[in-house]
């Protein structure tokens, strides 16, 4: 019988992840602006979660197509978090605005973190370390097979701001430092493209 997705507590979260040293979990952070929910078309793995923050001043939501979820109305910089349990694909929309609708992608859980298993089944984006970050951070992803990878940074105009052509690299963990030089301070997103498929973070720079 299949078990429906179900909010976890914070507390209940970090235990599983201290009894289960294999499980890697992450939250992301989606913003809700200029009626859109950025970035959209997320990809996670099962026992991940993200955090969605309304950053217009009319209230919106996000709330799932087949009632899994509901975060209720959201007011300017109130947030809403859910961790998926389940793989699959989760429409999901603003019950204010039906016009905004996004779908979020999740896999199962790869276990890309335990030794013996150094390749992942998908091409995975982990969200950059330290973040928030000054100067210089680090952007790491998992590649199934080698691949030629691109990465490119965007900020919340969507203006590319930095684009890195990667080359080629091996099947497993792979990693990119970006220096943010002269950029102001800011919110900024990053994609990592390979083997026909893109992955995108949100990241947050302060000088």
């Amino acid at each position: 019988m299949k078990t429906a997705n179900r909010i976890i507590p914070v507390a209940a979260l970090m235990a599983l992840l201290a009894l289960s040293p294999t499980v890697s979990a992450f939250i992301y952070e989606v913003e809700i602006e200029n009626f859109a929910y950025v970035p959209h078309g997320l990809h996670l793995n099962v026992g991940d979660g993200i955090t969605w923050r309304n950053r217009d001043t009319l209230q919106h939501s996000a709330t799932s197509d087949n009632g899994i979820w509901d975060s209720g109305l959201l007011s300017r910089d109130q947030t809403y978090t859910f961790m998926f349990m389940n793989a699959g694909s989760f429409p999901y929309h603003c019950s204010l605005h039906t016009s905004m609708k996004d779908t979020i992608f999740v896999g199962p859980q790869t276990g890309v973190d335990d030794p013996g298993n150094a390749t992942p089944r998908q091409f995975e984006l982990i969200q950059n370390y330290p973040n928030p970050f000054n100067a210089q951070t680090t952007i790491k992803y998992y590649l199934p097979a080698s691949a030629a990878v691109s990465i490119e940074v965007f900020n919340t105009l969507g203006q590319k701001v930095a684009s890195v052509d990667d080359g080629v690299k091996q099947a497993g963990e792979n990693e990119f430092i970006w220096n943010a030089g002269g950029m102001n301070s800011g919110v900024f997103f990053y994609r990592v493209s390979a083997l026909g498929e893109s992955r995108m973070g949100r990241m947050v720079f302060l000088k």
